[in-house]
């Protein structure tokens, strides 16, 4: 499923459009986002998803783009 990106809503959920669709629609995913490469009209393939009754979002767990997800946590600064 390809979508273009409307809003940001935080670091593991946006606004998107499905493309050829005019339904606007949540979707959270199980990684954070890189916010500095998600800004709206931004193109995203997603590979694998399904759709939650309760939070009314898609949830995504794989997506084409690699750029588009934070695999790894930032370190925490030490307090000495």
């Amino acid at each position: 499923m390809k979508l273009v990106v409307h809003s940001v809503i935080n670091r593991y959920v946006l606004c998107a459009r499905v493309v050829h669709s005019n339904a606007l629609l949540r979707f959270r995913f199980q990684w954070p986002l890189d916010l500095e490469h998600v800004k709206p009209g931004r193109e995203i393939t997603i590979l694998q998803y399904d759709f939650s009754r309760l939070t009314h979002a898609v949830n995504c767990r794989a997506v084409v783009e690699p750029d588009v997800l934070l695999r790894n946590k930032p370190a925490r600064a030490l307090m000495v």
